[in-house]
């Protein structure tokens, strides 16, 4: 059975690359990932998609509720860098879901989703406009 996640209406998951939180709300355990599509990833947990047993043996029990903490608006960022800082801010190995400090392959990259192409590039425009 899927289980619902809450998020904060101010902050809801969008279909960016990002890094993301999920947290017990009775105990305050966090788990921390990173994907290309934060809300998707999301979705996934939510219907018992996580690859990792002592996350999904938390969500059956319910009571989680889950934040997007960072959105990549360039193919330049390292998510897996971002992943692994938040990792070790939130303490989600020795008193969270997480197993290790993040990706153990190379670097997640990734393409930019159309409409943070525009935003980017709108933002390099007036940068080159202002210097």
């Amino acid at each position: 059975m899927a289980r619902r996640l809450s998020s904060h209406p101010d902050n809801l998951p969008l279909f960016n690359p990002g890094v993301y939180r999920i947290w017990h709300l009775e105990s305050g355990k966090s788990y921390v990932g990173a994907s290309t599509c934060v809300a998707s990833r999301l979705l996934a947990h939510s219907k018992g998609h996580s690859g990792n047993p002592r996350l999904q043996e938390i969500f059956k029990a319910g009571g989680f509720a889950a934040e997007p903490l960072f959105y990549a608006t360039s193919c330049k960022c390292d998510l897996a860098k971002v992943e692994a800082a938040l990792i070790t801010e939130f303490d989600c190995i020795a008193n969270g879901y997480n197993r290790r400090t993040g990706r153990i392959w190379l670097p997640m990259r990734f393409p930019l989703w159309p409409e943070a192409q525009r935003r980017a590039d709108a933002e390099a425009w007036r940068q080159a406009q202002e210097g």
